[in-house]
Parts: structure tokens; sequence; C-alpha cells
């Protein structure tokens, strides 16, 4: 069925979670203390409690029970949501255009990331995954009811490209893609 999935510009991309959840809560593991000082602590305990949340949250069986069998789902990590975005797009030889504004991101996490000049779409983004179904609507609903934040990003193209919408701005994925975690050592909670 995967060959069915993948021939139209109909095909859905959806993600659940929160990009960078994971690399931020690695971030707030180590630096939890210069955040406080350096942003308010209101903030960093909000970001610390989202992250904490969203990655305590068992998403597989509520995945399973609302994805439809020709769906695909793919799991994000290294490199965030950009990197899960490329590597989905690659393994299954189809283009994709995903829309930066859609993408599910705090704003916690962006004040994190822009304190440490760093891009949230590239942070690790272990705990959410990206789903291409044929069904976009009907699985927004069912994971929406199975309590599981979600949102439509995309849809996949019948071409190579990689793109990345904001707006009437458009740019491509790069492969090389490494995590902004490489930039702290590559810290691990």
């Amino acid at each position: 069925m995967r060959e069915k999935i993948l021939t139209g510009n109909e095909i859905d991309i959806i993600m659940t979670g929160y990009t960078a959840s994971y690399g931020i809560s690695c971030i707030l593991h180590n630096y939890e203390i210069e955040l406080k000082e350096n942003l308010s602590a209101e903030l960093v305990e909000k970001a610390k409690m989202i992250s904490d949340e969203v990655l305590r949250t068992k998403l597989d069986k509520a995945i399973a029970e609302s994805v439809d069998s020709s769906a695909i789902v793919y799991s994000a990590g290294e490199g965030g949501i950009f990197k899960a975005l490329w590597d989905m797009a690659e393994k299954y030889r189809t283009g994709i255009v995903a829309d930066i504004k859609k993408i599910p991101v705090r704003q916690e996490y962006i004040e994190i990331c822009e304190y440490y000049n760093i891009n949230p779409y590239m942070l690790n983004a272990k705990g959410s995954h990206l789903i291409m179904t044929a069904y976009g609507n009907r699985m927004l609903r069912g994971l929406g009811s199975a309590g599981v934040r979600c949102a439509l990003i995309g849809y996949t193209v019948c071409s190579n490209d990689r793109i990345i919408v904001n707006g009437e701005e458009k740019r491509y994925i790069d492969s090389r893609i490494e995590d902004e975690l490489k930039k702290f050592g590559g810290l691990i909670k």
C-alpha cells in the first residue's frame, strides 16, 4: 500500500507533539540556572513543564488506534523536525512541502532557542512523529479525540523537492542537517 500513499499530491503530512521538546528538555536539564538568570523564571518553568509532559506522554497506543493501516508513521529525533522531514521524504522517495507556520512549536521554546542562537526546527524532536496519510482531516480528528497534540503541516509532491514555506518565501531543506544539541557537546538528558 505504500505505493498508493505516495503516488499523488493529496498525501497529507501530520506532525504530533511540539518540535524540539526533547532538545529543550536536555538544555533545561543542563542549563536551567543560567536560563533563569537570563530569561524569566516563569518562562523557564513553563517550558520545563511542557517538555516534560510531552515526553512523558505515550503516543504509540493513541497513534496506533487513530492511524489507518495505509498511513506511514515516521519518528522524529536527532536533527529535529527538518531532518525528520528530509529523512522521511528520502526513505519513501517523495517530495514534500511543509509550512513552517503550521509546525507546532511553543513560544517558550523559541525564546530559549533565541537565547542560545539555535534553530528549534533543527533541535532534537524525539517524541514527535510525522504521519503521511491520504486521510489527514479524519486522522487529525482521531488523534485529537485521543488527546494527541497534532497539526497538518504539509503534503507530498511528485518530485524530489523538500521545501519549507513561510508565507511567500520558500527554502529547500538541506540534507546535511546536524542537531543543534551538538553546539552544546551533544547534551543527553
